[in-house]
């Protein structure tokens, strides 16, 4: 029996505290007619979180920015591509910080 792994790629953030945040990835697909999506959660199970923008820069290499202008604690993110109402974690993982001096 052959197992299928279909689990995110993990890259874990480490970053200064309130410093933006600008994800560029190239996904394993063809985006195109895909929707992509990423949030920000302090913990996985929060029902509350912050949505990253998303700009699809080459859909047929998979080409992917994800940008939070500020990122003010600790938490998780994910992204996930979405086809026909069906989506797919493709990259997840923890954000930690280093205490900032400068602040806005």
């Amino acid at each position: 029996m052959t197992d299928i792994d279909l689990s995110a790629a993990v890259y874990n953030i480490h970053m200064t505290r309130n410093d933006g945040l600008r994800i560029h990835a190239t996904l394993p697909l063809d985006l195109t007619g895909h929707t992509v999506t990423a949030h920000f959660r302090t913990t996985p199970d929060s029902t509350e979180y912050t949505e990253f923008t998303v700009d699809v820069i080459d859909a047929p290499t998979g080409v992917v920015e994800a940008t939070l202008a500020r990122v003010p604690r600790e938490g998780f993110y994910d992204l996930q591509v979405t086809k026909d109402g069906v989506p797919r974690t493709y990259m997840a993982g923890a954000i930690t910080q280093a205490p900032d001096v400068t602040r806005p």
